[in-house]
């Protein structure tokens, strides 16, 4: 993109020196021809990336400096291209032959083909739209059933997994089953190192990674093979050994992506008041998926219910025992998980001291009864003497909430092999046609959908101010037609044909940074139309009739519209083989060359239609 404007000041120089113009004067006046085109052109390339700076969510703070970047470049580019092009051009390029004969450069036999072809269409030029239309609806087709992902799987040789307990499970026995696992990791020819983390995720390790818990049924596993194709291999095995011998462990593991990683990938929330009401809406949503064929790991993220033992502290017996509520919660503490007392330190780790009873792993709820409590006055009582009852239920350990409502959410994971937001759409459907939900209770969505949606929507907020500076820039490019810019305009649906072609032929998916590309290519589109319709103008202001006009500035436009596109398309080549950026390379290259082919053939026949125009018979 940074050559495209010294592509066409370089071209219109040397078609000048080989008509038997000065080379100084050649240079000039290529230069200064197509320069507030050339300029609207890098301004509306700038535009297409507005929405990127823009756009407020999270994610997409990972891309705005790139429309930094691009608004600075672009602008010294075109300013290059005027002074810096000019100046090196009158050193490099060689002089026309003094008294040598002029010469046309397009009286060849390619050029003589392609102005019989590009006649023909605009005789035929119904039939030509009607194909490119029917090309348009067919890409558009292919787009609503290709894989879709949100963002792309990183190419490292790392891999996570977020193991998840059932709930009631201390976090002694789940060191225990974890030991397991790390001994098929430690023994595993493919895995370099791996770290464990108990209880909670670790300290960020990478930019999206997600954090959980504190929670005592949690375990989070990374994982380094010795090399990075290695890493999908081993995590396919990793995951099918944990679901063959630890079937009542929900494994969640997955190589490493540029998105934050939610709980579940799919999330169907409930928000109400009564927790009853929540939980029979997510039964019934439970039953539901487990219909649907695309799912697997069925749960609640409040998990089920377990054992609550709750003593009531009576105020007339503490006060005459000299016992306070915060005495009898401290001594529970000590006969479960332990009073801290203080903390340890050595270098950057720290450990609680924690004050514990020693033979708390043989206590039953009979021997908690009797844990002595003492008193300001030195006295100690057993702790039932200050207990009205104990009460023995079933309740959840975790109560989440969203907006400050109780919120439930039914949660699951898509089957190995299976498109996500194919699974979303299946689950999603099937939930919203088959319950009813009662009054004062909502229904969201979360998971990696919600994420995506909001993403996209903050790039789509700014979108239609994009496409508003692009139409004013064309109209005062175009300020004695209001018609040029509307054909512009409706020439940007069919880059569709060339983005779904392209991510067809190099096996990629429409992720963040393929719509990144798609963007990209809306002022790249519109700058090679600009280039054509300008010169058109110019064709006619010289006296030339319509079609020939027409003709004859597409014929003089093809060397820069497809060396340009030609230079971009090669720049994308080394970013196909990339993780982040493959998507985006694919659409770019893919868009930009039928945009071009579009430019030369399409854009000529629909300025006749436009404009009335007729080719001879």
């Amino acid at each position: 993109m940074l050559v495209d404007n010294a592509i066409v000041v370089t071209d219109n120089a040397q078609i000048g020196i080989k008509r038997g113009k000065s080379r100084y004067l050649s240079l000039i006046e290529g230069a200064i021809k197509p320069q507030w085109a050339l300029l609207g052109a890098t301004f509306i390339a700038i535009c297409s990336f507005l929405p990127l700076y823009l756009a407020p969510a999270s994610v997409a703070e990972i891309v705005k400096p790139l429309f930094v970047v691009l608004a600075v470049s672009l602008g010294l580019s075109w300013i290059l291209a005027l002074c810096q092009t000019t100046t090196f051009g009158n050193f490099i390029l060689k002089e026309a032959v003094p008294g040598g004969a002029m010469k046309d450069p397009y009286d060849t036999k390619l050029y003589h083909r392609f102005e019989k072809f590009l006649t023909l269409l605009i005789k035929r030029r119904f039939v030509t739209l009607t194909t490119v239309f029917v090309t348009l609806v067919l890409s558009l087709v292919i787009m609503a059933v290709m894989p879709q992902s949100f963002f792309p799987k990183m190419n490292k040789p790392y891999f996570r997994a977020d193991l998840v307990f059932p709930e009631g499970f201390s976090i002694h026995a789940v060191d225990q089953d974890v030991m397991k696992v790390e001994d098929y990791l430690k023994n595993h020819e493919k895995v370099k190192s791996y770290s464990v983390t108990l209880g909670g995720t670790p300290l960020r390790y990478y930019l999206a990674s997600s954090s959980f818990g504190p929670k005592s049924n949690y375990a989070n596993v990374m994982v380094e093979t010795k090399d990075p194709e290695d890493a999908a291999e081993v995590e396919q095995q990793f995951y099918e050994h944990m679901t063959q011998n630890f079937p009542n462990i929900i494994t969640r593991s997955a190589l490493f992506a540029l998105s934050p990683v939610p709980e579940a990938a799919i999330e169907i929330g409930f928000i109400g008041e009564n927790p009853d009401t929540l939980t029979a809406l997510v039964e019934r949503a439970k039953k539901i998926a487990r219909q649907c064929d695309m799912v697997t790991d069925i749960r609640s993220n409040w998990g089920d219910k377990v054992p609550v033992w709750k003593p009531m502290f009576s105020q007339q017996k503490g006060l005459r025992l000299g016992i306070t509520r915060q005495q009898v919660a401290n001594s529970f503490r000590t006969a479960t998980n332990g009073l801290p007392l203080g903390e340890y330190r050595e270098g950057d780790v720290s450990l609680p001291i924690l004050l514990k009873d020693e033979d708390v792993e043989k206590m039953n709820l009979n021997d908690v009864k009797s844990v002595p409590v003492f008193s300001t006055k030195g006295n100690s009582v057993k702790v039932e003497q200050v207990i009205d009852n104990f009460a023995l239920g079933y309740d959840y350990n975790v109560v989440r909430r969203f907006n400050r409502e109780r919120c439930m959410m039914m949660q699951c994971e898509p089957k190995r092999g299976a498109n996500t937001m194919a699974a979303f759409k299946q689950v999603l459907t099937a939930v919203q046609e088959q319950m009813q939900l009662p009054e004062g209770y909502k229904m969201k969505y979360f998971g990696e959908q919600e994420t995506q949606d909001v993403s996209n929507a903050a790039l789509a907020k700014n979108i239609p101010l994009t496409f508003l500076l692009i139409y004013v820039v064309l109209l005062f490019l175009f300020p004695s037609n209001y018609r040029k810019p509307v054909l512009i305009m409706l020439m940007l649906p069919l880059v569709f044909i060339g983005v779904v072609w392209g991510l067809l032929l190099f096996g990629k998916s429409l992720d963040f940074f393929a719509i990144l590309g798609l963007l990209g290519l809306i002022g790249m589109n519109i700058k090679n139309a600009i280039v054509l319709v300008d010169e058109i103008g110019l064709q006619l202001k010289d006296g030339k009739g319509a079609v020939p006009a027409v003709v004859e500035a597409t014929k003089t436009r093809i060397v820069p519209v497809t060396m340009a596109s030609g230079t971009t398309i090669l720049g994308m080549l080394p970013l196909l083989g990339d993780a982040m950026f493959a998507g985006m390379a694919a659409t770019i290259m893919g868009g930009l060359f039928v945009s071009t082919v579009l430019t030369i053939f399409v854009l000529p026949v629909t300025y006749c239609i436009f404009f009335k125009i007729r080719a001879d018979r």
